[in-house]
């Protein structure tokens, strides 16, 4: 949000970001040395570029290699993004739910939630630190992978790098100890990503009983006319609905509009940033898109079975996050 905010009062940025022929990949070189937006973009990347999209699984780009995904969000949400007024609303909330605190717990007790409050926060930082140092070491498994995935596809081996996800440690060892040239490999690869591909397509059960998986019946509208799920983030929002089932797909959120999503990840979190309101087909209080709706102050309901099948793409919805429903207008 602070990057979107201070592209809009870069010329550079602006002319850059709104142009024609607008690349998100482009822009070490189309922006200028003297562009503040660029100095402050490449601190950025230098720091979280090791990140990336589904990020524990290193088939996926991280965002040093490709920073469409992040450009994209700067661009669409340049024009309204405001980091004083999300922090004076966060302010607000934490301020409003103290005193509710306050009120109801008697006064030799504050101070102790006081330390119970910082320490929960201090912890949510460890969490996220330790996270993102994971996935750091994982980063050399994927420059180890590529380097490999070149090679091979120099040798004819493979067809191109980005088959060397798809191929078995087994494979690998083979061909580079000599035991195997390699030959056929070509064609496991085609079975493998048809196969994924395959399994890509099927909706995960929400439990698993020994080998039974076990789906959770979609949710129904109750009588008045609302959907039932669970409360995770305070407040009420009205938008349009807009069905992601990828992050990838997050360049079709606009401003204001509703993100409803299968489960997020913190691949999602920009996404939080254009999002009047969440909706999530699972979850719980401490699942991330609970927890990042927090601390964004956007109202979440979670727990919702089916949600996505319930709610149409374009159709205008109310999420209450005090009661956990989601209202049809």
């Amino acid at each position: 949000m602070e990057l979107a905010q201070l592209a809009r009062q870069d010329r550079a940025a602006v002319q850059y970001l709104t142009a024609n022929d607008f690349d998100p990949r482009s822009w070490e070189e189309h922006l200028p040395e003297s562009s503040p937006f660029k100095k402050k973009f490449r601190e950025f990347i230098k720091e979280y570029g090791h990140r990336a999209v589904y990020e524990l699984d290193i088939v996926n780009p991280r965002w040093e290699e490709d920073p469409s995904y992040l450009i994209d969000i700067i661009k669409n949400t340049m024009a309204t993004a405001n980091p004083e007024q999300w922090r004076a609303r966060q302010k607000e909330k934490f301020d409003q739910s103290w005193r509710e605190v306050t009120e109801k717990v008697p006064p030799g007790e504050l101070e102790e939630i006081r330390k119970g409050i910082h320490e929960a926060q201090e912890g949510a930082a460890v969490r996220e630190m330790t996270k993102s140092v994971l996935v750091m070491a994982l980063k050399a498994y994927r420059l180890m992978a590529l380097e490999l995935g070149n090679r091979f596809t120099q040798r004819g081996i493979i067809e191109e790098p980005g088959d060397i996800f798809y191929c078995s440690w087994s494979d690998l060892f083979s061909i580079l100890v000599g035991d195997w040239d390699g030959d056929g490999l070509r064609t496991l690869v085609a079975a493998r990503k048809a196969s994924h591909r395959e399994k890509e397509a099927l909706a995960p059960p929400d439990v698993i009983l020994g080998e039974k998986p076990v789906f959770s019946e979609p949710v129904a509208l109750s009588s008045g006319d609302f959907l039932q799920g669970v409360a995770t983030a305070a407040g009420k929002a009205s938008g349009v609905a807009r069905l992601i089932r990828h992050p990838g797909e997050g360049n079709r959120l606009r401003p204001g509009d509703v993100l409803v999503a299968p489960s997020t990840d913190p691949g999602w979190t920009p996404l939080f940033l254009k999002a009047c309101a969440v909706v999530m087909e699972t979850g719980g209080y401490l699942s991330h898109g609970s927890i990042v709706a927090r601390e964004y102050g956007v109202p979440a309901v979670v727990n919702v079975p089916g949600v996505m099948k319930v709610i149409k793409e374009d159709q205008k919805i109310v999420v209450d996050g005090d009661e956990g429903k989601v209202f049809f207008k």
